[in-house]
């Protein structure tokens, strides 16, 4: 997989955010609590909104995992704008992308969440259009049917030049891309295979081919931890500085 660049980040631990710079994008990486103590103060953060919508889930471990992920989410934002966590508001756009309520006197922040089984990231953004995902590697036993459909020609070619061990994780980023850059910019997942990564010289760069923008969509392959493929994706001319942190829970 030697074009395909994949960074593997050290985590720094921490439970408050630090300062957010123009130039950053800070990826917070948490495991989701699975102790009934912690997934209780967690929904007390919740609105009864969010509550309402974790319990329209049909299995327990998937309603613990939105409550966790949105109340770390809460935690997380309430620590860089300086607000109760609890006291947070959200609104939604037509096609659901959340997005923080704020004074227009305050500096804006953005987000995006996923989660896989029991990891979870949180992209945290001076700029609205960033998208980030995470899958667990799992074997797919229609590999070839599923990059016909979703791949673009150029994936498909891409993929196919790498060793035959190595083309399932590389179907994975390719996979996590599409997501993230869908949740970018919030039309959700439509048109899987016009929206393509793109190897180049130095990096990957997104793709959007019936979409066409004027600011390049930038792209980072992450391994967040073994087992995992990722991928942050964001409209900016020049890649930002990506700061990676590991959330722990206050005590």
């Amino acid at each position: 997989m030697s074009r395909y660049p994949i960074q593997r980040p050290v985590w720094s631990a921490a439970i408050a955010p630090p300062p957010l710079a123009p130039t950053e994008l800070h990826i917070w990486r948490a495991q989701l609590p699975q102790s009934e103590l912690l997934l209780a103060q967690l929904q007390d953060l919740l609105a009864s909104d969010e509550r309402e919508r974790a319990q329209r889930l049909r299995f327990a471990h998937h309603q613990n995992r939105a409550i966790a992920s949105r109340g770390i989410l809460r935690l997380l934002l309430a620590g860089y704008v300086n607000e109760p966590a609890a006291q947070l508001t959200f609104t939604y756009s037509d096609r659901g992308k959340p997005s923080l309520v704020q004074s227009p006197q305050a500096e804006p922040i953005y987000f995006n969440v996923t989660h896989s089984e029991d990891l979870a990231l949180f992209a945290i953004a001076p700029v609205p259009t960033v998208g980030i995902d995470v899958e667990i590697r799992k074997p797919m036993p229609f590999l070839a049917q599923l990059i016909q459909r979703y791949c673009a020609p150029s994936e498909q070619a891409a993929i196919a030049a790498q060793p035959p061990e190595c083309q399932e994780t590389c179907f994975f980023y390719h996979w996590t891309t599409k997501e993230a850059l869908t949740k970018a910019t919030g039309q959700g997942i439509t048109d899987l295979d016009k929206v393509q990564l793109q190897l180049t010289a130095t990096g990957a760069m997104g793709i959007y081919a019936h979409r066409p923008s004027s600011v390049p969509w930038q792209v980072q392959l992450i391994e967040p931890e073994a087992g995992y493929a990722g991928a942050i994706a964001y409209a900016a001319e020049t890649p930002r500085s990506l700061q990676f942190f590991d959330w722990q829970f206050p005590a």
